[in-house]
């Protein structure tokens, strides 16, 4: 059922039924104001407890498709840790209408976090690029400088094609990371990848001009049977 809701999203981010970087309406409910009493914070409790479990077996799904050398394989370990980071999230959003206590508050919170990141990773290992744009932006909404997420973002942006908008966010990891030689290999990579798309779409318009003083394939082949024909004729004679 996870499998088929994430290829739902997917399908529904690539119609543009979607927005690549919003958050659905039910990521924006505020969450209850009220005090919590007694029970609410025993049931917030447990559905932490509960999100922290699944989020466990996601992060060993993630580890071992990193672990792993097939490259199936590795895409259905890694579906699998998407898959279990989804169920977190749809826990934590449940706690979240519970009245709970500021500690319990700021847990939920830091929990989510942790979970948008670790799923855009595993879907940036399946090249669902869209997706992790989602879940990349709206771990920055929680944490705007966190570094993971503006380097597992410029992934996303970089398989989407959008260079330019990867080379930020990049640039914004390597000002709070200098030594960080992840973001500096994809920034080498996105830059070439730039420049190989600058080159290829300013030789297509050339191509287009030169072959406008050629004549047409179907106009050349009827010249040539023409000539033929009259060279058939003349021999003929």
């Amino acid at each position: 059922a996870r499998l088929a809701a994430d290829a739902a999203e997917a399908a529904a981010v690539a119609h543009g039924t979607t927005s690549d970087g919003d958050s659905s309406d039910d990521d924006l409910v505020e969450p209850p104001k009220t005090a919590p009493t007694a029970e609410d914070t025993a049931r917030v409790d447990a559905l932490i407890h509960q999100a922290e479990v699944l989020k466990r077996s996601g992060n060993e799904s993630f580890l071992t498709c990193c672990a792993t050398a097939d490259d199936a394989r590795r895409r259905d370990l890694a579906a699998d840790a998407a898959i279990f980071y989804l169920d977190v999230l749809d826990v934590l959003h449940t706690a979240e209408q519970v009245p709970a206590t500021p500690d319990q508050a700021g847990a939920l919170r830091e929990l989510t976090l942790a979970t948008l990141l670790n799923r855009a990773a595993a879907l940036n290992k399946q090249d669902e690029w869209r997706l992790s744009l989602r879940a990349t932006n709206r771990a920055l909404k929680l944490d705007a400088a966190n570094v993971k997420g503006l380097y597992r973002r410029a992934v996303a942006l970089a398989g989407l094609g959008r260079h330019d908008d990867a080379e930020g966010d990049l640039n914004r990891v390597l000002a709070a990371a200098p030594e960080n030689k992840d973001a500096q290999r994809k920034l080498l990579a996105v830059r070439a990848a730039a420049a190989a798309k600058k080159a290829e779409q300013a030789r297509v318009p050339r191509a287009a001009a030169s072959a406008k003083h050629k004549p047409p394939r179907e106009k050349l082949a009827i010249e040539v049977a023409i000539e033929a024909e009259r060279a058939a004729m003349e021999r003929d004679y």
